[in-house]
């Protein structure tokens, strides 16, 4: 407690500085700003830890964002890479299921299989 008892004004002598309460209001919609233009592009790559993988998609499936996925699929012809929007409902060691924005139907792929990850809101910005 901050003695104030040498203030001549009583209302200044028994003043209680509530700290950070006053600023919370600010700091509470200049962080919602931050995160509303914070952009997620993720490079799984082959270096990438299984580990590390399904905490990025498990990010994903808890703030259910929508996201563009780049799926490395084995063709005949060689490795195609497709590129899937949509949303993660569900993520365990094995398999990753992706609802798609478009037509609202399930996909199921491997964790390994997605090479890279960007937010929407990055593909809104052209980044």
């Amino acid at each position: 407690m901050i003695n104030r008892s040498y203030l001549p004004f009583q209302s200044a002598r028994t003043y209680k500085d509530r700290k950070m309460a006053k600023w919370m209001g600010f700091f509470l919609s200049d962080h919602q700003t931050a995160l509303l233009q914070s952009h997620v592009s993720v490079n799984f790559g082959q270096t990438m830890e299984q580990e590390e993988r399904l905490i990025w998609l498990g990010r994903l499936y808890a703030q259910q964002c929508k996201a563009t996925f780049y799926i490395e699929k084995q063709l005949k012809q060689g490795l195609n890479v497709q590129q899937l929007q949509g949303y993660v409902q569900d993520v365990n060691l094995q398999e990753v299921i992706i609802k798609t924005a478009k037509t609202s139907e399930f996909v199921t792929v491997s964790p390994d299989q997605i090479i890279r990850i960007t937010t929407e809101e990055m593909d809104e910005n052209g980044n």
